[in-house]
């Protein structure tokens, strides 16, 4: 999934000029919105109806059909350019993040300083490694660019504050509510409906307006959803736990959809792949903290 994402948003990028890419990548994005509608209802049903296993049985499928769609579909293609990998730098960069993942876990006890040290002298060592090497696994120039860093912050805000609520939104109405695993599973279908609806209108927005009024827009969505969702209690209706979802979702996929387009239209065609790939690095980091 770690390869799969980036490559496919990256393959748009180089394919599609700046106007296109923009209806294009909403197109992806709403192919995903739409499974990730289909996702939660069938996964809840499936728990409820048969066994919480069959979740995971029913991905296998899935993942033939996907190898075969790439090796059918995709046309066959040369590297005519010796690449290096830089094996050390790759090395360091997995280390320091499992690392301060495990840290950040909360299952590590006294020893999480120990890991969130050997994280921090882990990542410094990436960094120092990776000023030196020819060909580097993250060129630390390319952090410099100011349209990279600033996106890549909000990426991380913004990857954080979506899988926290797909998190506990779910637990939400089955603990509280006293709701189903079907019901949960039904109650992210309007978060992920905003965000296919808004991501179709944010690529035209973008094109017209640029990345900017998109990206704030979507963050003034966000913080309204948010904002619902925090006067939620044991009383609350079930209308205003889906209008925040909704808002929170139209939010998500405005800003999502621009900061891509942002970060891909920043940098130069060579760093096309790095920069988008970066932006799910990011996107991941948030999530998993």
């Amino acid at each position: 999934a770690g390869a799969i994402i980036p490559l496919s948003m990256t393959i748009v990028g180089e394919l599609y000029a700046l106007s296109e890419r923009a209806r294009t990548q909403a197109l992806f994005s709403g192919v995903w919105g739409v499974a990730s509608i289909a996702g939660p209802l069938v996964g809840g049903y499936i728990t409820d109806a048969i066994n919480w296993r069959w979740v995971f049985y029913l991905n296998v499928p899935f993942g033939f059909c996907c190898m075969a769609v790439i090796a059918l579909a995709y046309p066959p293609s040369r590297n005519t350019k010796a690449v290096e990998v830089h094996w050390l730098g790759a090395s360091l960069l997995f280390g320091g993040v499992r690392a301060l993942l495990i840290a950040l876990g909360g299952e590590s006890g006294g020893a999480a300083l120990w890991w969130l040290a050997g994280s921090v002298v882990l990542l410094g060592a990436f960094v120092w490694i990776e000023r030196r090497a020819v060909e580097p696994i993250l060129p630390v120039d390319l952090l410099r660019h100011p349209i990279m860093t600033r996106t890549l912050v909000v990426v991380f805000l913004v990857g954080l504050a979506l899988f926290g609520a797909i998190a506990f939104i779910p637990l939400f109405v089955q603990s509280v509510m006293g709701g189903t695993a079907t019901q949960a599973g039904q109650v992210l279908t309007p978060l992920f409906l905003g965000w296919v609806v808004m991501s179709i209108v944010g690529a035209r927005l973008t094109v017209r307006m640029g990345y900017r009024v998109a990206a704030i827009g979507g963050s003034v969505l966000m913080t309204l959803g948010f904002a619902g969702l925090s006067m939620l209690d044991t009383h609350s209706t079930r209308t205003m736990l889906l209008a925040s979802c909704t808002v929170l979702g139209a939010g998500m996929g405005s800003q999502m959809l621009s900061l891509l387009l942002a970060v891909q239209h920043g940098v130069d065609r060579a760093r096309l792949g790095l920069a988008t790939s970066l932006n799910q690095f990011s996107r991941s980091i948030g999530a998993a903290v």
